[in-house]
């Protein structure tokens, strides 16, 4: 059991370290907390090959039947902006 939690956490710091990822908190609203992960770093790449974006949709957006993660394997599909940071 523990070979497999430590082969987990070992994958995903290889993960971390070759993918952006962004997390920002609030306290206030949960509508402000988001983590974006674009695989691989923006310096190696034109587009990601993977795009995860989660944010907890607001009350409208719960009514329209929007979801709070959004996974793409392109991003030019209209939904989302691309980001390109480096990190934190």
């Amino acid at each position: 059991m523990f070979y497999k939690l430590f082969v987990f956490i070992v994958i995903m710091i290889i993960l971390y370290g070759v993918s952006d990822v962004k997390i920002q908190t609030s306290l206030y609203k949960t509508e402000d907390n988001v983590i974006i992960i674009q695989f691989p770093k923006a310096e190696w790449r034109d587009e990601p090959f993977f795009y995860m974006h989660c944010q907890e949709p607001t009350e409208k957006e719960k009514l329209e039947g929007k979801k709070s993660c959004r996974f793409h394997r392109e991003v030019g599909d209209g939904e989302e902006k691309l980001e390109h940071f480096q990190g934190f």
